[in-house]
Formats: structure tokens, sequence, C-alpha cells
């Protein structure tokens, strides 16, 4: 935060108590950013506390208000805490919730049209003893998931405390279950306002007054779910216990929604996801194989074994015979041709053979892999007045 236009006799008791109240601030120099800017300008004894463009007015204090410290730090506290779960989103979620105030009946014109303004954060007042139970004074919310989820709504007050709402200790063993909703669903909780419910609890509105911060989560998966309240329920008994209600530091902050961010976002649903295909496979038959000839070997040729040019022998005797310059012997006919051997030929090659085309197998079922864990959150704020 930054303080600006302090007086200077002010200066050194209003840091002194910022440290002391707030814990671990950061007082920065002009022109570094701030979440807070603390100014002193208007009236010497009062201090305005602007959002971190130095524009919006936050709070104001007053100075001889011993307790103005105090105030000073639940607004602190409000706003980290505020900022630490809206944080925790799943912006590629596949699940979408939607969450509105409930039971409040537009008006309707006469077209039968209901107008509703959704550019104002609903009002709500403070329910007073004795006072009967209203929608302006008893919160409602109507929520609607696109599939079975399972919701925790969280509640950031005007102090800086932060509480699960929803499931939680009153509500009806048959209300809701672990806070599992049906897709498509329009759900109403709690279911009525009257006595004797069905839900077992009502949200009534009590001091202080100021901005409430409402957040939705809704997980697929119950131990998703399990895992967000338990964080959130951890960081409401820190603060319960350091003795300031509702006014958490900034080590909480880290120990609990820091380490709950990071689990979260081992579970987000990025943007490539598996997607089950059921239809069933299409069996085709297998390309028949051709067989190609391998080309014929060429025929054998065996010849007589032929004598030698100088001797020869004659036909029906073993004596040897001289050969003349024609080739034959003399006073005989000529020598008879050699005998030739053939090898009969190689059958033809056989033609291509193509094997029975496979007949279709049945396709086999399918067993589909279960959807992975898938979480979202949506916001609602509302204005408590007294």
């Amino acid at each position: 935060m930054r303080l600006r236009d302090i007086p200077p006799d002010r200066l050194k008791p209003v840091e002194a108590a910022l440290r002391e109240h707030v814990g671990d601030i950061d007082l920065v120099k002009p022109g570094q950013f701030a979440r807070f800017v603390v100014d002193g300008s208007q009236e010497g004894n009062r201090l305005d506390v602007y959002a971190a463009d130095g524009l919006f007015l936050v709070a104001s204090f007053s100075l001889g208000d011993s307790s103005w410290a105090t105030g000073f730090a639940q607004v602190v506290s409000r706003s980290a805490n505020a900022s630490e779960i809206l944080a925790l989103d799943n912006p590629s979620s596949q699940l979408k919730v939607d969450v509105h105030v409930g039971a409040k009946s537009p008006k309707a014109t006469l077209r039968g049209v209901g107008v509703v303004a959704d550019t104002k954060a609903p009002h709500y007042h403070i329910r007073k003893s004795g006072k009967p139970r209203a929608t302006d004074n008893s919160l409602q919310l109507d929520i609607h998931a696109s599939a079975d989820a399972y919701l925790t709504i969280v509640d950031v007050d005007s102090q800086g405390g932060v509480t699960v709402l929803f499931p939680n200790d009153y509500q009806r063993p048959g209300y809701y279950p672990d806070g599992r909703v049906k897709a498509g669903e329009s759900v109403l909780i709690p279911d009525s306002l009257e006595a004797g419910n069905q839900a077992g609890f009502h949200w009534d509105y009590t001091p202080p007054k100021g901005v409430d911060t409402i957040r939705v989560f809704a997980s697929t998966d119950l131990e998703t779910a399990r895992m967000i309240r338990q964080r959130i329920q951890a960081l409401h008994k820190q603060s319960q216990n350091r003795g300031r209600p509702g006014i958490t530091t900034r080590g909480d902050l880290s120990a609990s929604v820091g380490s709950l961010r990071q689990d979260l976002a081992k579970i987000a649903t990025r943007g490539l996801i598996v997607v089950h295909d059921p239809t069933p496979v299409t069996m085709t038959p297998a390309s028949p194989t051709t067989i190609f000839p391998q080309p014929a070997a060429p025929p054998l040729e065996a010849t007589a074994p032929l004598p030698t040019p100088t001797e020869q022998v004659s036909a029906g005797t073993s004596e040897p015979v001289v050969a003349n310059a024609s080739g034959s012997s003399p006073g005989t006919a000529a020598a008879a041709p050699p005998i030739v051997a053939s090898v009969p030929p190689a059958p033809p090659p056989a033609l291509p053979v193509s094997p029975p085309p496979a007949s279709p197998q049945l396709a086999q079922p399918l067993i589909p892999t279960p959807p992975l864990p898938d979480w979202t959150a949506a916001t609602l704020t509302i204005l408590v007045e007294g």
C-alpha cells in the first residue's frame, strides 16, 4: 500500500498501527504499484482508503477512533481473501455453472415479460431479531450446472472472513448429499424461506454490513470438492485462532489457498482433451495376395560323348579305325550323326492364386475410459446494508 498526503505528525503513528494490525504489509513509494492508497488530504483526522486506481473509495476511518486500524485490517484482509478465492479459476473447463439470486420475482411489463437488471450487485439488509424472514434479508441461490457436479459454496464476508456455506452441518441427509446436483437442473438453495424447509437451514444476513463475495465451485468428482472444502475450512479456523476474527495474514493465504491453487491446477482441463468414440470398428477384408510367376529355366540338352579326332569305334566292333580327311573310315559308310537327348520342358507356370476373402469379425465392444476430473467456479457479489 501507499501512504499519500498523511500529515507529518501522524505519519509515524499510522505506519506503526498498520504494521501492528495488518501484519505483513509493504509500504511502497510513489510510482510503484499499490493495491491500496491511503490518503489523508481531505481532513487531518481522517484516512480514506482507495483502490489501486486511486479513485474508487473503499472505506474511510477516523483517526480519533482507536479501532480504526482494526477496521482497516479487515478491509485489507477481505480484499486479499476475495482476490485469492477469485483467482481459483479453470478457464478451459468443459463444465459450466450459472448462479443467480433466487426467489426474487422480476417486475412484469404489460406483455408479461420480466425485466431484470443485471448491472448492479443485489442488495440485502441485515435481518433483525424478530423480523420475518424475507427475500431481502435471507439469501437463496439459483444454481444450474451443465453436468452432474458437486457444489461447494464459499462466502467472503465484508470483514474478510471465509466460510463454506454449502454443504454444511445443518442440512438434512436427503438434501443434495455431498452437494451433488444433476445436469441441467436448476437448484434453489435453500429451497424455501419458510420454517421446516427441506434444506434444514437458512442463510440470514447479520452484522456487519458491507460487500460479500460468493464463489460457487462445481466439480465433477467428489475428491476435488472435498479438497476445496477442507482447505477453505482450514483457512477459516486459522483466522479464528489468531484472536482476530476475519483477519487473515498473507502467510495464511499462502499456506491454504496457495496450495489449493497448485492442487487444482494439476487437474485443470487443458485445451486438448480425450474424447471417447463409441462407433463400432468396421472390419475390411484383407487385400488378395498376388503370386507372380517365376521365369522358366531353359531345357537342358545332353549329347553322347564324341570320339577323339584320330580314333573312332566302328559300329558293332571294338577295333579302332583311322579316319580320313573327310571324317569317315576308308571303305565304310559315313558315321551316324550323334544322338541328342532332350530334357522335357518345364510345366507352364501356375496362375496367380488369390486367398479367399477373410470373413468379417464381430466388432469387440469398447470399454470407455472414465472422464477426467473437471471443475469450474462462478462469482456473485452482494451488497449488505443495515
